[in-house]
Formats: structure tokens, sequence, C-alpha cells
């Protein structure tokens, strides 16, 4: 078992959790485990299902929301340029 040894190399101290996860296999979720050492919260985030941490889904939601308003907008003013285009149509009739 060489795994481990090259795991901690740069981790002082490893949370159990990133030892339960490193320990227990090649991959979870179908990515490879090891790279993951370093970066607590993604590797407890495959410890506890595949969830995403809660400072990384918070910032998800608000991209999202913010896309969100950003095609609000552009639907507004696609209306407000059909509306445009019918009055002109109008007119000319």
């Amino acid at each position: 078992m060489q795994a481990p040894k090259s795991l901690t190399i740069g981790v002082v101290e490893p949370p159990p959790e990133v030892v339960r996860v490193s320990s227990g296999g090649g991959s979870v979720g179908g990515a490879p485990v090891a790279p993951a050492v370093g970066f607590p919260q993604f590797v407890k985030s495959a410890a506890d299902g595949g969830r995403v941490p809660a400072h990384m889904q918070q910032q998800q939601q608000q991209q999202q929301q913010q896309q969100q308003q950003q095609q609000q907008q552009q639907q507004q003013q696609q209306q407000q340029q059909q509306q445009q285009q019918q009055q002109q149509q109008q007119q000319q009739q």
C-alpha cells in the first residue's frame, strides 16, 4: 500500500473524511480521488455523497439567478422590439 504515503504529501494531519475517501478505493463519482487531496471541501463533498460544499452552492445559485435576470431582460427587449415593429407595420398599412 504505497498510495496512502503519496497522498499524505503536502497535507498536514488530514481530516478524517479525507483519509476515509482516499483510502476507500480508486475513484469517487467517476473522478480520481488523489488529485482532490489538499482541497478538503471537495473531498468532503465526495464523502458526503457527492454534495457540493455550502459556499460553492451559494455561488452557483447566485450565478443562476444572475443568468435568469439577464435572460428576462433580453426577453423584455425582444418584446419591445416586436411591439415597435408591429406599430410600424400598422402605420404603413
